[in-house]
């Protein structure tokens, strides 16, 4: 059955057919009927077509984020991404509250991507990672989480290829790096990133949650979190870890968390999500600041 035959069939049985003929007119749906729309095809395995509407809707959440959150997680267990999903749990547990039913949800979901996680060292093998270096970027992101299993002394050149390649992300040296941090991996590598080479020893590394800027910019984002949805406030979160990430192991000075709060500002802003106060305090604190157009650009680059 074709996705849309299964959503005539679908929403007519719910008696919902005024709110599926409102979405195919592409008019806009409140976060209610957003909600409506993902119970009647909470069970349809037309995966891809679900997280699309997800993530299309995703802006105009605010009262029902819990919904909306389970939901979207949900989803992307699905279609098998299982990083974005065990980022988006973690963040959400490091909360400071979280509804109980959503905690059991969020610690249940965490269970099964592990589980995910230890079958796939069986798809793993040693020659998978002999050629580790000259892998693409997907294949990479798909073994690092088997990495923990294997003695990786005898890969520490197929790391070195990674870190030095120009074609990949600095997203992915950076996990990598990260990873072999908490391994604890005493070797030296050159990572070059933005057109810099750093002399990196990853058991001397210290993690970027760690960083005294990074703490100090999610303390700027929890004093701000009156005035914002909670879906503002993951957004924050995310590009916040997101740039510290593509930037790592670069530290972040203190005295720039200013302008990276405001460069995320500006980027929500110019895609409309964020809200008046914070515009206001953003136009007036950021102007010819060099350093907010700077992060900025990095954050845009990004996404």
């Amino acid at each position: 059955m074709e996705y849309l035959d299964y959503l005539k069939s679908e929403f007519k049985k719910a008696n919902k057919v005024d709110l599926l003929d409102k979405y195919l007119n592409d008019e806009s749906l409140n976060e209610d009927e957003v909600i409506d729309f993902l119970k009647v095809i909470e069970k349809a395995t037309f995966y891809k077509e679900k997280l699309d509407f997800i993530l299309k809707y995703e802006n105009v959440i605010s009262k029902r984020y819990y919904d909306f959150a389970t939901y979207k997680i949900s989803a992307l267990l699905d279609n098998k991404e299982y990083e974005k999903a065990k980022l988006l749990i973690l963040n959400e547990l490091n909360l400071p509250y979280i509804p109980t039913d959503f905690e059991s949800f969020l610690k249940s979901s965490l269970k099964e991507i592990q589980l995910i996680e230890n079958e796939s060292k069986k798809d793993i093998s040693i020659n998978d990672l002999k050629n580790l270096g000259s892998a693409s970027e997907d294949k990479i992101f798909s073994v690092l989480t088997s990495l923990k299993y294997f003695n990786l002394s005898s890969f520490y050149d197929q790391f070195q290829i990674i870190f030095s390649r120009h074609d990949l992300s600095n997203s992915l040296k950076s996990v990598l790096l990260a990873l072999l941090c908490d391994m604890k991996v005493d070797y030296s590598f050159q990572v070059v990133k933005n057109n810099k080479t750093y002399l990196v020893n990853p058991f001397q590394l210290k993690d970027f949650r760690e960083f005294e800027s990074f703490n100090h910019l999610n303390k700027m984002i929890a004093d701000n979190s009156k005035t914002m949805s909670i879906n503002e406030m993951e957004y924050f979160k995310m590009i916040c870890e997101a740039l510290f990430l593509d930037l790592y192991p670069e530290q972040v000075e203190l005295n720039d968390t200013n302008s990276i709060f405001y460069a995320i500002c500006k980027f929500l802003n110019e895609a409309n999500y964020l809200n008046k106060k914070l515009k206001e305090e953003y136009l007036n604190a950021s102007k010819e600041n060099d350093k907010v157009e700077y992060y900025y650009s990095k954050i845009v680059s990004l996404f």
